[in-house]
């Protein structure tokens, strides 16, 4: 089986391409390993995408999902296991493996983990706010002082049954989440230092120069790491160009969190899917002779 493009991960930047991709009439496909809708799942709130000012991040994701399906995008949730570049690329998931002249990469990033403490302290130290039941009336500790951090700590406030928050150096978030977090009475502590997170009694011990702290859970906020196993060659040899992605491979595209760098923003997220599908479909025609509806050009 071959198709013309396939996406690979249906967050912002992926859903972008995609939509865009459809109204083109180039056949795509997208692949995704979890939930089509990405990260902003777990987003509290949304400020930054024009026209639709603090949206929560579950509502602005069933957007999306709407509208790609609206205009009859393909989703398949099946984890994309190998890519391999060619003439025409190869891609290999556990059910199929088919051919795609041109492959938009929007995997994304993952958190940064805590170092010495994965696999021995229990399911309570988590990354992410997607399973909110998991902190039901726990006290929470969330390690990070950036925008995320206040964030999560604001869609747990009616969660859990404290959250403290630990920077190791000063608050680095918008000052106003900073203000938010203030009036929800979200006790934050900045320059505590090094930490070190260790079990203590029916939960964590986290040492710092300031002293410890005791909690129930805790949640690691600290930054992310482009998801680029996938990917054929490093992004230092693939050198994607913003804000369309292209690389030193004709036909593949990175764009979202994988390629975006400190740009790591929803509505930057967008606008490299839509360039990706624009450079795509100018690609397609040019090297493979497809039909594009409109001109790449279309609006």
């Amino acid at each position: 089986m071959e198709i013309d493009v396939a996406v690979i991960g249906a967050g912002t930047a992926g859903l972008a391409a995609a939509v865009q991709l459809a109204r083109y009439g180039i056949g795509t496909v997208v692949f995704e390993r979890g939930e089509p809708g990405g990260q902003i799942w777990t987003a509290n709130r949304v400020d930054n995408y024009l026209g639709l000012p603090g949206l929560g991040g579950m509502a602005l994701a069933k957007r999306f999902l709407g509208h790609a399906r609206r205009v009859g995008v393909r989703i398949v949730q099946e984890e994309v296991l190998e890519l391999v570049a060619g003439k025409v690329f190869t891609i290999r998931t556990a059910e199929r493996k088919l051919k795609a002249k041109a492959v938009i990469v929007a995997t994304g990033a993952e958190p940064r983990r805590l170092d010495g403490v994965d696999g021995r302290t229990g399911s309570m130290l988590m990354y992410d706010t997607r399973e909110l039941a998991d902190f039901w009336g726990k006290d929470t500790i969330i390690l990070g002082g950036g925008d995320a951090a206040l964030d999560r700590a604001l869609r747990l406030k009616n969660v859990c049954s404290r959250i403290r928050v630990l920077s190791r150096g000063s608050i680095t978030a918008h000052p106003g989440l900073v203000a938010e977090c203030r009036r929800a009475g979200i006790k934050m502590v900045q320059d505590v230092g090094r930490w070190k997170v260790g079990l203590g009694d029916g939960g964590f011990v986290i040492t710092t120069k300031t002293g410890s702290f005791q909690a129930g859970a805790v949640l690691a906020s600290l930054g992310k790491e482009p998801r680029t196993s996938l990917l054929p060659r490093t992004i230092e040899q693939l050198a994607p160009t913003f804000p369309d992605g292209k690389t030193r491979l004709p036909g593949l595209y990175l764009v979202g969190d994988i390629a975006a760098g400190r740009f790591r923003q929803t509505s930057v997220a967008a606008g490299m899917g839509v360039a990706a599908a624009m450079h795509a479909a100018d690609f397609l025609k040019r090297w493979h002779g497809i039909k594009v509806k409109g001109g790449s050009g279309w609006r």
